[in-house]
């Protein structure tokens, strides 16, 4: 089992930061790569399809919506852009202060070629990072 963990603190008060991850829909408003974002239910056992700009699909299941501890995990169920498998995404959402939260997101894989560990590791990272920023531009400019 691989592991990629991103942390960052942005500009953005937690509630609306919560607001979008917790809500489980909307990634295509503030992650760059994704072009739609459906979903189909609410809540735990909700199917999330996204589909990035490349057209690329995401089949997704959400896991875990905690909105007490502002806790949300998915698990990507199909998806055919890296060497990954069992893959179990989780944003964990923490108030700094009242404009500052900490957005730390994991993703928990398998990865099912070793030889493209490195690229896969930071690619998983650049694709975190640039969703985290665009959480903080889209709630900063909304």
């Amino acid at each position: 089992m691989k592991s990629v963990v991103t942390s960052m603190n942005i500009n953005a008060p937690a509630e609306k930061v919560w607001e979008q991850i917790g809500s489980g829909s909307g990634l295509n408003k503030w992650f760059p790569v994704i072009a739609t974002c459906e979903l189909n239910g609410s809540g735990p056992g909700a199917k999330r399809v996204c589909t990035t700009i490349q057209g690329n699909e995401l089949k997704e299941t959400i896991i875990t919506v905690d909105h007490q501890s502002k806790l949300f995990q998915y698990s990507i169920d199909e998806q055919n852009m890296m060497p990954t498998a069992n893959v179990i995404g989780t944003i964990h959402v923490t108030e700094i202060s009242k404009n500052v939260t900490n957005v730390t997101w994991i993703a928990n894989f398998h990865l099912l070629d070793n030889t493209m560990e490195v690229p896969v590791l930071k690619g998983i990272d650049e694709l975190y990072q640039a969703g985290i920023k665009g959480l903080e531009t889209y709630i900063m400019n909304n």
